[in-house]
């Protein structure tokens, strides 16, 4: 039989983080001989004498590299690995940064095929290492030739923008869950009502769903915009004509109770909320989109469910600064392009365009 365990009822009752719950803690009454107090500090005057002692360089560089994601590493390194083959092949030195290598680098990603936005990316990857090795910047004069052969550069490959998940209106993202499992309905419902990342959905625990007094709350231990830890919670509010406060409304619709019972039937507060894993259901949401809305599979990725969301909520009148709180954006700069692109453009557009001359012509034909 599988052990069920219960979240805490009352909102607001604070909870230990899952993962920390059985760590045993004990408690020393004092630290110096004979009982009497360490004076304050003596250790980590130690550790700090200790840690400075066995110090490399290779420590020390792996410190300050650490202050980067890995995914900034990854950009990093593959655009120095292009700058070193596209110079090293013109017969030129690597090890420099002038305009003749920048120049040269930049025509062979165009007539490459490169897309603009990862010329531009790479260019300032490698510009960005060279300044950190000390090495000198370009002068006005050679950073016009620069500007001018980026514009070079954009001509040859054009610059149709980066690519986008497809934003789903909310009949289409309930028409596309209705086709699938529980779990990958209940992602998929949580990540658009919620403005989820794929990775904060996945590193959820069950431990990390508190019932409400309006619905649920999700905690997030990290997110793209929150590298230290400090965590967030995520409320949803419950979809019934009444919000009930428990463990259900008896509202199968309801995303806040949906997760609130497939928390307490996880084995441990430290269980991962979705049984199934992130790459097997992208592809299945993926095949489902495709069927539902008849888009490129290029455009159905997990990312519809973030950007369908932030969709939705404007389209009800919510302020950008609002959305940007409720889905974790460092600013409302960035929203605007989540509001492009969306799969019933034609028809919302349509619609609401004569929603707005129908009632003011309504008006000048009586007036006249």
């Amino acid at each position: 039989m599988r052990a069920v365990w219960r979240p805490l009822i009352r909102p607001g009752t604070p909870y230990s983080h899952p993962t920390l719950s059985r760590v045993n803690r004990v408690v020393c009454s004092g630290g110096g001989p004979g009982g009497t107090p360490a004076p304050r500090g003596t250790s980590r005057q130690r550790r700090l004498e200790e840690t400075a002692a066995r110090s490399s360089l290779k420590t020390l560089e792996d410190f300050v590299a650490s202050g980067l994601s890995d995914s900034t590493h990854k950009q990093r390194s593959s655009a120095y690995k292009s700058y070193v083959t596209a110079v090293e092949a013109a017969g030129l030195n690597p090890q420099e940064f002038n305009v003749i290598n920048v120049v040269a680098w930049l025509h062979a990603m165009a007539s490459s095929s490169y897309a603009y936005a990862t010329i531009t990316n790479y260019l300032g990857n490698v510009r960005r290492q060279f300044k950190e090795r000390g090495v000198s910047d370009l002068n006005a004069q050679e950073e016009r030739v620069i500007e001018l052969a980026l514009r070079a550069a954009r001509k040859v490959v054009g610059d149709p923008g980066p690519k986008k998940a497809v934003a789903l209106s909310l009949e289409q993202i309930v028409t596309v869950a209705a086709g699938m499992s529980q779990v990958d309905s209940d992602l998929l419902l949580a990540g658009v009502m919620g403005l989820f990342r794929c990775s904060e959905l996945f590193s959820l625990l069950a431990g990390h769903v508190q019932v409400t007094c309006g619905g649920a709350s999700l905690f997030i231990n990290k997110s793209k915009t929150d590298q230290y830890w400090m965590g967030k919670k995520v409320f949803l509010g419950c979809v019934a004509p009444i919000p009930v406060t428990g463990h259900t409304c008896g509202l199968d619709a309801c995303v806040a109770h949906r997760l609130v019972r497939r928390s307490i039937l996880c084995e441990a507060p430290d269980s991962n909320l979705f049984d199934t894993d992130r790459q097997s259901f992208a592809e299945r949401l993926r095949a489902r989109v495709v069927d539902v809305i008849g888009c490129h599979p290029s455009y159905a990725t997990t990312h519809l469910m973030r950007r369908s969301g932030a969709v939705i909520y404007h389209r009800y009148g919510v302020p950008l600064v609002e959305l940007a709180q409720m889905g974790r954006w460092s600013n409302s700069s960035s929203l605007e392009g989540y509001l492009q692109h969306v799969a019933d453009a034609p028809g919302y557009f349509s619609e609401l365009t004569a929603e707005v001359w129908r009632e003011r012509l309504w008006f000048l034909l009586v007036v006249i």
